[in-house]
């Protein structure tokens, strides 16, 4: 039998476990990090929390015994990603990797990109609407963002006590 480890928390990554769970001889495993309220529901084993870092994703492979890792997590999951290749690498374990295209501006479109969300301060100075749809563990860094509207969008509502945008 063979054991596939899904790190997941994408729409993708739960069709690729519905996939994967119909091939003869081999088993998934879908890892979420737990950070939303109402978990998805994946084919095959699910395993919900975190590793501990990259040595404990590394004991969590070699102690299932795992034959592949593909890393199907969001695109605003940080750190997962590094420490999946780095794990792998450091087992000897095919890794695969799933990247969503990214969205891409049509016409009219006005986007405004940044580096990161502490360069969002630039947001007063050319907008006076912003829609964040950058989950709600990243709210706290629009909350002195005083004199915008925010439309925000996210699976779960902030945690109480959150920092949140004030709206004018």
């Amino acid at each position: 039998m063979k054991r596939v480890l899904i790190l997941g928390g994408t729409r993708e990554a739960a069709q690729l476990a519905a996939q994967i769970a119909t091939l003869p001889g081999v088993e998934v495993i879908t890892s979420l990090a737990g950070r939303i309220r109402q978990l998805t529901t994946v084919s095959g084993r699910a395993r919900i929390g975190g590793f501990g870092g990259v040595e404990g994703l590394r004991d969590y492979v070699r102690e299932q015994h795992i034959d592949l890792l593909i890393d199907a997590t969001h695109p605003f999951a940080a750190h997962i990603s590094l420490h999946a290749a780095t794990a792998a690498q450091a087992c000897g374990l095919p890794h695969l990797m799933l990247v969503r295209p990214p969205w891409v501006p049509v016409e009219d479109d006005r986007w405004i990109a940044v580096e990161s969300m502490a360069a969002a301060a630039v947001l007063p100075h050319i907008a006076q609407r912003v829609f964040l749809t950058i989950g709600r563990q990243e709210l706290a860094a629009f909350a002195h963002l005083t004199d915008l509207w925010f439309l925000m969008r996210m699976i779960d509502p902030p945690i109480p006590d959150t920092p949140l945008p004030q709206v004018p």
